[in-house]
């Protein structure tokens, strides 16, 4: 029941941050280049374990909360393909990374989700904490939402039509009378 399905490329302690901006942005109709910069006020305890700005590999770029903020400035998502090795080292990335700051709360619970405050380059400022992240047992995926994530990882090694039927058939299992059927596509796949 703790389990949770990630919309995101990162480590789950950064979804919550990454939603904030998502909901600022929609809900003041921001674009990135209307953002100044952006605050996360955070525990210890998740500053310990994705405050890091690493873009060298990876797996630091995606434990890294400023980089999965960045992303969505420079390239409009924190998906898989934001963490690509040439948007990891792009002077795009970079330039959001600088709008990030962080700031440990020594206060702040190590479970509690951060606070995101945003700063429009016209002066306005907006705070928001998401308490159930995206993906969460609270707050979980839309099937259009899984079955696009499907797609855009599925996608990468395997052809549209290929993708389309693994889809239908692992979306379609509660009706299937004999599971050795997506056994036997998942094997010619």
């Amino acid at each position: 029941m703790r389990s949770s399905l990630k919309p995101y490329a990162s480590c789950r302690g950064t979804h919550s941050s990454v939603d904030a901006l998502f909901a600022i942005m929609a809900e003041q109709r921001l674009a990135a280049a209307d953002i100044a910069s952006v605050h996360v006020r955070l525990s210890p305890f998740l500053h310990g374990m994705c405050g890091g700005r690493s873009t060298a590999t990876l797996a630091a770029a995606q434990l890294s909360l400023p980089y999965a903020v960045a992303a969505v400035l420079a390239h409009g998502h924190a998906g898989l393909d934001a963490y690509a090795q040439e948007r990891r080292t792009g002077s795009e990335l970079r330039a959001a990374m600088e709008r990030i700051a962080l700031e440990v709360d020594e206060e702040m619970p190590a479970t509690e989700e951060p606070v995101v405050t945003v700063t429009g380059t016209g002066g306005g400022c907006w705070a928001r904490r998401i308490t159930q992240a995206s993906g969460s047992p609270g707050n979980p995926l839309t099937e259009p939402a899984v079955r696009e994530k499907f797609r855009a990882l599925a996608g990468r090694v395997l052809a549209p039509e290929r993708t389309r039927v693994l889809e239908d058939a692992a979306f379609g299992l509660a009706a299937t009378g004999d599971v050795r059927e997506l056994a036997g596509l998942l094997a010619s796949a």
